[in-house]
């Protein structure tokens, strides 16, 4: 059966436990996590809200995540300097419309948008439409991402690089030959490191990540 997860996270790598859950989330029931309040704020923050940023759409997309309640230090020993707090993720319904596009297509697409989170997707994506040889679609254009749901990430990405039709891992017809057309199952954890116990991703405006 499917692995249901519970730690004290240690906060200094956070990121690496938690993103990697999101790699194997078809293996996962559940988790409950004390974590950073600062980390559980952003996980669960809602779209034009200053907290709202990379980490919101990718656990809102792959797990239902649920603000518990909120830990003061006194509780722990040694205390440590921060407030903490406890978070649910629900690994069971995952998005549906992520079968639609290719994982890695999805992570550039969001991590390259927030890093210029103030500027209009048209300029933020600039380089990345360059690349592809595409224009973006007048209805993204104009907006800023962190305007967009997480689930807007992904009809952004599939409007970008076409819609990706993925093969289960465990296929036995799986053709390897052909497998960077298939969505990849460790996508998360790599783009992700932690730098001064913070939650960050690579290539990410600080003012976005940073805690």
């Amino acid at each position: 059966g499917k692995l249901n997860v519970i730690g004290n996270l240690p906060y200094y790598v956070v990121s690496q436990i938690l993103f990697s859950l999101v790699d194997h989330y078809k293996a996962i029931d559940t988790g409950v996590f004390t974590m950073q309040l600062e980390v559980a704020e952003r996980i669960t923050a809602s779209p034009k809200t200053k907290q709202y940023g990379i980490p919101s759409v990718i656990f809102q997309l792959y797990t239902k995540p649920k603000f518990l309640f909120k830990i003061p230090p006194t509780v722990f020993y040694p205390q440590p300097k921060v407030d903490s707090a406890l978070v649910s993720l629900d690994f069971n319904e995952p998005n549906k419309l992520l079968q639609k596009v290719n994982g890695r297509d999805l992570r550039r697409v969001i991590t390259t948008a927030f890093n210029q989170r103030r500027k209009m997707l048209r300029q933020s994506l600039k380089e990345l439409l360059k690349q592809l040889n595409v224009e973006i679609p007048l209805k993204w254009a104009s907006r800023r991402p962190d305007a967009l749901t997480p689930e807007d990430f992904i009809y952004l990405t599939k409007d970008l690089y076409g819609e990706c039709i993925q093969t289960p891992v465990d296929d036995k017809t799986l053709d390897l030959s052909k497998r960077e057309t298939y969505a990849s199952e460790m996508i998360w954890k790599r783009s992700i490191h932690v730098k001064n116990d913070h939650l960050n991703v690579d290539n990410i405006d600080n003012n976005d990540i940073s805690l």
